[in-house]
């Protein structure tokens, strides 16, 4: 099969779009581009963090409140590589494909799978990794105090911030949950299920 009957082939599954309808040049390039765009403009990698979280809860314990990085920071990241990969597609089309393909893995798949939060009942759990994972736990009476800050670019461009947790009796200072949406709610969130 061609390279332009497979491009076909995604334009014809797309067309209803009218971006799509938009940006439609008779060149296969642009066709597949804009195909390869509308599938990771909507979040077609959405995770399900219920297979984590089912593997690390006790009995009688229940998550809250689930999350990962912030869609937007993502988004804004994946924009921004996009543009630079564009200019690639022009100049090596097959090296600009390949570094966008990867640009989007990492911002709109592995981003969000690599950094799962969760809230439950009892605890705080951190799973961090794809291929190669570990978990951080933290029960609510150990968290000490709980830190928020928004770095201006962040908070400006893609409306997120981070949390750091700091615990009793920790090796470490302080746990960081870095560039989730509104880290002010979250924060509240946390405190309430802490608390009560």
């Amino acid at each position: 099969m061609s390279l332009s009957a497979i491009s076909g082939n995604w334009y014809e599954r797309f067309r209803p779009l009218p971006v799509v309808g938009f940006l439609y040049i008779k060149h296969y390039r642009l066709r597949l581009s804009v195909g390869v765009i509308y599938i990771i403009s909507f979040n077609y990698f959405n995770m399900n963090y219920e297979q984590i979280w089912n593997k690390l809860l006790n009995n009688g314990e229940k998550v809250e409140y689930q999350f990962s990085i912030g869609g937007t920071y993502t988004t804004v990241g994946l924009v921004i590589w996009g543009i630079v990969a564009l200019f690639f597609i022009f100049a090596n089309f097959w090296l600009g494909a390949l570094l966008f393909a990867a640009v989007a893995f990492y911002h709109k798949f592995y981003l969000p799978a690599a950094n799962a939060y969760a809230f439950t009942n009892k605890r705080v759990l951190i799973h961090r990794g794809w291929l190669s994972t570990h978990t951080i736990s933290v029960d609510y009476s150990k968290i000490t105090d709980i830190h928020v800050a928004e770095p201006f670019f962040d908070k400006m461009i893609s409306h997120t911030g981070h949390i750091a947790i700091i615990t009793a009796g920790s090796t470490r200072d302080q746990i960081v949950l870095k560039n989730i949406e509104s880290p002010y709610e979250v924060k509240k969130k946390l405190d309430a299920l802490k608390d009560s």
